[in-house]
């Protein structure tokens, strides 16, 4: 698949699903708008398995309600293959452990990567295929699509972006999409072995009656066990 393809699938796949689902959601609902600040925290390791394989463990920290509460604590493994330097395929298992409001759910997932760098910036746009499971409720499947672009700043080790992701629902009531996701953020290299992001996020739920729109605070902390090519 050439870049321009998937660039072109993603977004088509991203913008008009979304001018579609918010002019959707005014029609069906004109809802009152629920807005709360939460915080997204997150600690990982990962290592690099010969020349195509890699591995990744993260522990996970949310608050909601204004960082009043849990929201939960979720523990992903996750495994890579690189095809390629632009191409990679990775499996996921997500547990979460939610606050007393809400029962512990299973994700697994897929996730197809595939990106370009053009002189100092970097093109990239991801597939995620996602299958979470919770007790008492029917299982729950996504496919969401992000696409963001990354600057490296010469002489400086901070590449700041910006990423636009869409989230769109399978149910058996009928297919729609179920929210937008906006994050501006940055990659900071610590040390050779030590990462890590801050960023600021905007979600957006749609076409729900009481639609959630989320602002999101970040910090994710990385530690590399070897060198890694991924």
């Amino acid at each position: 698949m050439k870049f321009q393809q998937f660039l072109c699938w993603l977004l088509l796949s991203i913008f008009p699903g979304l001018s579609f689902a918010q002019s959707e959601d005014l029609e069906r609902f004109r809802p009152e708008q629920r807005k709360d600040l939460q915080l997204w925290t997150s600690v990982g390791i990962k290592q690099r398995i010969g020349e195509h394989w890699q591995w990744r463990l993260v522990q996970g920290f949310r608050f909601d309600n204004n960082i009043s509460q849990k929201k939960n604590f979720l523990t992903e493994a996750t495994l890579v293959y690189r095809f390629r330097k632009d191409l990679r395929l990775a499996g996921l298992y997500r547990f979460s452990n939610r606050n007393e409001f809400e029962s512990d759910r299973h994700r697994f997932g897929a996730k197809l990567y595939y990106s370009k760098d053009l002189n100092r910036f970097s093109l990239s746009g991801r597939l995620y295929y996602q299958h979470e499971i919770e007790t008492s409720r029917l299982a729950e499947n996504q496919l969401r699509s992000r696409i963001s672009v990354s600057y490296d700043i010469k002489k400086l080790k901070v590449n700041p972006y910006i990423a636009a992701e869409h989230f769109y629902e399978f149910h058996h009531k009928g297919n729609e999409t179920a929210a937008m996701r906006y994050t501006a953020g940055a990659d900071i290299e610590l040390t050779k072995k030590l990462g890590m992001t801050v960023y600021y996020r905007f979600q957006n739920q749609l076409n729900r009656a009481d639609p959630l729109h989320s602002n999101i605070l970040g910090l994710h902390l990385s530690y590399t066990l070897n060198r890694v090519l991924l």
